[in-house]
């Protein structure tokens, strides 16, 4: 009989213990998550991202021996228009067309050109 009322002395002791360390918890976590949503840390919806631009071209530019490029494109339909959140154009090049994009550039909003000068004769470049 003595046994089995220590064993369920010990049972509701670490039922307690269990019960103690669960409530005690619920306070720091959500101290933490608040503390979490002052500084930003929160999930945010992301907005779609702007249109692609249209109509991109690359073309030699004569008589430098090869040595630039002039990228040119139709604006984003968000640019200066629909959603407005064009905040630059990024321009990646590539000698191969399906990878190995490396940024080279940036454009500001409303652009639609872009010298890439630093080319070599005789070398395909994808944009």
């Amino acid at each position: 009989m003595l046994s089995e009322s220590k064993s369920t002395l010990v049972f509701l002791i670490f039922l307690f213990a269990l019960l103690f360390l669960f409530f005690l918890s619920i306070p720091f976590s959500v101290a933490a998550q608040e503390a979490s949503e002052a500084e930003g840390d929160t999930l945010l919806e992301t907005e779609a991202p702007p249109a692609s631009p249209a109509n991109v071209t690359a073309k030699d530019i004569p008589n430098d021996k090869g040595g630039a490029i002039t990228i040119s494109w139709e604006k984003s339909t968000d640019d200066g228009a629909g959603a407005n959140n064009v905040t630059e154009y990024e321009i990646l090049r590539s000698t191969n067309r399906d990878e190995g994009y490396e940024h080279i550039g940036n454009a500001a909003p409303g652009a639609t050109q872009f010298s890439d000068s630093d080319t070599k004769n005789k070398v395909r470049y994808f944009y």
